[in-house]
């Protein structure tokens, strides 16, 4: 089905962005990266992002996994989860 009008399009998701760079240990590591529109983020676990429609999962060493929040059943998830990896845009999970 198509997804309705006022449906988050591919822009609104962290699809294509990229990792630029995590650090910290293994109780606690937070993220860069770099939105399609050219900002900055830090990331951090549990840390919700684009109006809180996707949620941070984790923060590895290298990469990061970002995890779609419930929404709008009418409005069908391209994808529920996106991983960033050092040196690549995305993997699909």
């Amino acid at each position: 089905p198509l997804p309705m009008p006022g449906c988050p399009t591919n822009a609104e998701s962290p699809v294509h962005w990229q990792l630029k760079g995590t650090i910290g240990q293994a109780a606690l590591h937070h993220a860069w990266v770099v939105t399609s529109a050219g900002q900055w983020l830090r990331l951090k676990p549990q840390q919700t992002l684009l109006a809180g429609r996707w949620r941070v999962e984790q923060v590895l060493e290298g990469r990061v996994i970002l995890k779609e929040n419930q929404g709008d059943p009418a409005c069908p998830a391209a994808e529920d989860a996106v991983v960033l990896t050092l040196g690549k845009h995305k993997e699909e999970k």
